[in-house]
């Protein structure tokens, strides 16, 4: 199992869990300058290919390999809004994978309802 979400402190994380024994190990660990932003913390939801995982975080869908070297795999990583698209933006003509803005006006849907919720998790 992989544990995703982010500590009080500023770490966001991608925990494995072994399911026999309890034992937690990092996949990623660290501020938000792992997913090359400087600030924040919006994790969202995590998934998985059967290979890798991909997170939501603060606008943009990165993979996540489990060495833990991470890629953007889509999104904007340059818009700066979650919440609305940025100006000049159209969102119903087609663009390459990096620039499309994934903007969320529902924040919660994707960022957790509260603490509680903030940590997503993926089998395989």
């Amino acid at each position: 199992m992989y544990i995703y979400g982010h500590e009080a402190a500023g770490d966001t994380y991608i925990v494995s869990m072994n399911l026999s024994t309890g034992a937690l190990a990092d996949v990623i660990r660290g501020s938000p300058s792992i997913f090359d932003f400087s600030s924040g913390r919006q994790s969202g939801g995590i998934v998985n290919d059967g290979t890798d995982l991909f997170v939501y975080f603060r606008g943009a869908t990165f993979q996540v390999n489990l060495d833990g070297d991470i890629t953007a795999a889509a999104g904007d990583v340059d818009t700066r809004s979650t919440i609305e698209f940025e100006g000049g933006y159209d969102p119903k003509a087609s663009h390459p994978a990096d620039e499309v803005q994934l903007a969320n006006r529902g924040q919660f849907s994707t960022a957790g309802v509260d603490k509680k919720r903030a940590a997503r998790a993926a089998l395989f």
